[in-house]
C-alpha cells in the first residue's frame, strides 16, 4: 500500500477520534451519573488485548470490507450524491447502507440499541469517502466497539 494513502487515512483516524470521544465520553458520563447514579471506576481487563484484536481482525475488517469496501461502491454508484459534508460526497446510497448496516446487527441477537449503529456507520462512510480506503474506517469501527465494551466496564 502507498505510504501517501496510509498517512492519509491515519490521519483522518485521529481527527475522527478527536472530535468524536470526547463528547461521546462526556455524554455518557452524564447519563449515567444523571440516570443511573453511577460513578467512573477504573479497571483494566485481563482480555484487553485479545478483545482489541478481535475487534479489529475478526469483526471490523471483515464488516468494513463487506459494507464499506463493496457495498458503498455500489450504493454511490446506484446513488450518486447531491451534497458534500466537509468536502465529501454522501448521498442516499450511504445513508441506505447506514440502516442496511445498523440493521444487519440485528440479524442474529435482536437488540433496541442496533438502530444507533446507524450514526457511527455514517462515519464509517465518510471516512471511507474522505481517505479512498477501507483503512480509516476499520480502525475507527474497532475503537468504536472497544470504546462501548470500555465504557460499560467502567461503570
Amino acid at each position: 500500500m502507498n505510504r501517501k494513502i496510509l498517512n492519509e487515512s491515519l490521519k483522518y483516524f485521529f481527527i475522527t477520534c478527536i472530535v468524536v470521544f470526547p463528547p461521546i465520553f462526556l455524554g455518557n458520563h452524564f447519563y449515567e451519573k444523571l440516570f443511573f447514579n453511577q460513578a467512573y471506576h477504573v479497571s483494566a481487563p485481563a482480555e484487553w488485548l485479545s478483545y482489541s484484536l478481535t475487534h479489529l481482525v475478526i469483526v471490523a475488517f471483515p464488516e468494513e470490507f463487506f459494507f464499506r469496501g463493496y457495498m458503498q461502491s455500489a450504493f454511490t454508484a446506484a446513488f450518486p450524491a447531491k451534497r458534500k459534508i466537509y468536502g465529501v460526497p454522501m448521498g442516499k446510497g450511504i445513508i441506505l447502507l447506514s440502516l442496511i448496516f445498523a440493521i444487519s446487527h440485528s440479524l442474529i441477537a435482536m437488540q433496541w440499541w442496533h438502530i444507533f449503529i446507524f450514526f457511527p456507520a455514517l462515519v464509517f462512510s465518510w471516512l471511507r469517502e474522505k481517505t479512498g480506503t477501507i483503512w480509516a474506517s476499520t480502525l475507527f469501527h474497532a475503537v468504536s466497539n472497544l470504546f462501548g465494551y470500555w465504557a460499560a466496564l467502567h461503570y
